[in-house]
């Protein structure tokens, strides 16, 4: 308990200037108040408040790559590229347009040369050609004579593409090919001393043309369409002079194609499917040759009608890409046309690894049916047979 004091203290003073006397007067008093006052302790709570990091959560976003389907740069150069898809190309010039030339005596020639009409960002023409000729002595087999042999080939193409923005590009190409050459059948014919009347010379005309157009459809899905023309001609038969005389013209061939595909991104996941069909057609279709001394057999051979035959082919797949490390899965479904068994089913798959830059690998199943046509087998070997024609062939796997 507390005691509390107040004091009051009060003077006045008054001064009468009559007399000249000042008179002073004090009052003075003390108040004692007694009172309990009881002190309060007020409680209080700490703030709890702590520093603590924050912590942020970035969304992942994913960049796709955009594909464009366009003819790429004449270089003058041969360059190896390396066994990998991350290679690098073979560096661009700042020239337009090339010519190489070589020769070795005495009749080793070749010459190609190109040159880019048009060559802008979106638009590029190409005009290219090659020629080349060789000649060589030799025998076909041990039996035969020394022969002298020769081949010439000449081709000229133009290449054509467009971009027309994101929506696409047009790429189309044609293409003449003149071949000249030697053929070793009428020196093993003399060797083996049969009557065969085999055209020592061959001559073979190709032409090519195709187009196809890229697109992009929007919400990450990309498809394609394409088709081409094709045709071969030989120019000499076969004539079986000691054989009842028959002769047999040589098979002429028109090729048919067209390509069409869709696809979806789905992130690093990729599913479509690819549609093809490819037809040749025969203005003779002749299999194997029958025993050419029986007169009847021999003329139903040689005058045996055309045909056509193709291989229709549906793909679907499933693509997926992590890091260094892809893989497709998919099946083949083949309809062959005119040609043996008419459905065919095969894997397609494949599983590729590229670990570094210039090292990779990969590892592939498949099989289906497969179109053996003549401009095929001619680009293997020049020497096939200007009479027969070819049946599709079958792979299980």
């Amino acid at each position: 308990m507390k005691k509390k004091l107040i004091s009051i203290y009060a003077a006045t003073a008054a001064m009468t200037g009559a007399t000249g006397a000042m008179a002073q007067e004090q009052l003075h008093k003390e108040i004692t108040v007694e009172r309990e006052i009881v002190p309060e302790l007020r409680a209080s709570s700490r703030l709890n408040l702590y520093p603590r990091p924050l912590t942020f959560k970035p969304s992942k976003v994913t960049l796709e790559p955009s594909d464009y389907l366009e003819t790429g740069e004449i270089t003058p150069m041969i360059a190896t590229l390396e066994p990998a898809q991350t290679a690098a190309a073979a560096p661009l010039t700042p020239y337009r347009g090339y010519v190489d030339a070589g020769y070795f005596p005495l009749s080793e020639v070749c010459l190609s040369a190109g040159y880019a009409v048009v060559q802008t960002d979106k638009t590029r023409m190409n005009v290219w050609g090659q020629f080349d000729n060789n000649s060589y002595s030799g025998r076909p087999m041990d039996d035969a004579g020394k022969a002298d042999l020769w081949n010439m080939a000449a081709v000229a193409g133009v290449d054509f593409s467009h971009r027309f923005g994101e929506a696409g590009t047009l790429s189309a190409s044609t293409a003449f090919t003149y071949d000249a050459f030697t053929r070793p059948n009428a020196f093993l014919a003399k060797a083996f001393g049969e009557e065969t009347d085999f055209a020592r010379n061959q001559n073979v005309v190709q032409w090519d043309i195709k187009a196809l157009w890229s697109g992009h459809a929007g919400n990450d899905v990309d498809y394609h369409a394409g088709a081409g023309f094709g045709l071969m001609d030989f120019g000499k038969g076969v004539s079986f002079a000691g054989m009842n005389s028959v002769t047999a013209d040589a098979t002429d061939e028109r090729d048919f194609n067209v390509d069409l595909g869709l696809e979806k991104r789905f992130g690093s996941s990729r599913a479509g499917v690819d549609f093809d069909g490819r037809f040749a057609h025969y203005t003779v279709f002749r299999g194997a040759m029958p025993d050419m001394a029986d007169a009847d057999v021999a003329e139903e051979w040689a005058r045996r009608s055309g045909k056509t035959i193709g291989v229709l082919s549906f793909r679907p797949y499933y693509r997926y890409v992590a890091g260094k490390a892809a893989l497709k899965a998919g099946v083949k479904l083949d309809f062959s046309v005119n040609s043996g068994k008419v459905f065919h089913v095969a894997p397609d798959v494949m599983l590729a690894v590229n670990p570094a830059s210039g090292f990779g690998g990969w590892i592939a199943l498949g099989g289906g049916e497969e179109l053996n046509s003549l401009r095929e087998l001619f680009g293997i070997t020049r020497f096939v047979s200007p009479l027969r024609a070819y049946k599709t062939s079958n792979m299980p796997l």
